[in-house]
């Protein structure tokens, strides 16, 4: 998963650098800059998905405070403000 998540993301960096939306520091070498991002280790962490719905609202409850989900219809969630 290591492999596959530093080439996506490394790709995307070169696209974004030849688009001139990433703008390196000047003097900045891309190829020993990506020759050195290659070599080290990345340390990739992702959590196994949630079990539903339900377990998505249990999730947001220890997120959100003073809101309260008014109605669940399929994976849409909508909130409004609780009234205290």
């Amino acid at each position: 998963m290591m492999d596959v998540y530093r080439g996506k993301f490394l790709g995307s960096l070169k696209q974004l650098i030849s688009k001139g939306a990433v703008i390196l520091p000047e003097g900045t070498d891309d190829k020993s800059l990506f020759n050195l991002l290659y070599q080290k280790e990345w340390v990739v962490y992702a959590k196994a998905p949630l079990a539903g719905p339900y377990s998505v609202i249990e999730y947001l409850a220890r997120y959100t405070h003073k809101v309260a989900p008014s109605v669940i219809t399929g994976y849409a969630v909508s909130m409004k403000p609780k009234i205290l």
